[in-house]
């Protein structure tokens, strides 16, 4: 039997097959990352609560939990109890989900690309995270994959997993 090296198994692609052999990953980055990037010759990850997105991470059944407690906030039975008690619907849950929420976001990490075409840039994220001294690169999705399962993926023990999916 083939022993498997111990990083590899922890490398998932997924939705794999629902990209083409035409589609490529596009990273908008300033000079100073870029640089980082080509002499590191290493992808910067990013903690998922250091973005500006502060739902960045956070599961559907979270998102949909927080919809369901606005929606019974906001519901008119609770309006005329209001005026005489203070009304909390699913307090002590939604603190267990908030806690869940910022357990995920500290112990996660993030690098944000682009799927597109050859030629196809994208103006929104010019405009997220661009400057005057901005570029943007591509790979063809393909050799991305191929080069991160070639060369496995370093860490200083806290990446267990790495997890490649489209969003």
């Amino acid at each position: 039997m083939e022993m498997v090296d111990e990083m590899e198994k922890n490398i998932r692609f997924i939705k794999d097959d629902e990209m083409s052999e035409d589609d490529y990953l596009w990273k908008y980055l300033d000079l100073h990352k870029f640089l980082s990037l080509i002499f590191s010759e290493s992808i910067h990850l990013t903690r998922l609560d250091k973005f500006e997105d502060k739902r960045e991470g956070i599961s559907l059944n979270h998102l949909l939990f927080k919809k369901f407690k606005k929606e019974t906030d906001d519901n008119e039975v609770f309006n005329t109890i209001r005026e005489l008690m203070t009304v909390d619907n699913f307090g002590s849950e939604m603190n267990k989900i908030d806690d869940d929420i910022k357990k995920v976001q500290r112990f996660n990490y993030a690098s944000c690309w682009v799927i597109g075409k050859k030629h196809t840039e994208s103006v929104a994220m010019w405009n997220l995270y661009s400057d005057p001294k901005s570029l943007a690169i591509r790979i063809k999705y393909s050799d991305f994959k191929n080069k991160i399962l070639e060369n496995s993926f370093k860490t200083d023990g806290c990446i267990k997993e790495l997890i490649c999916s489209p969003i």
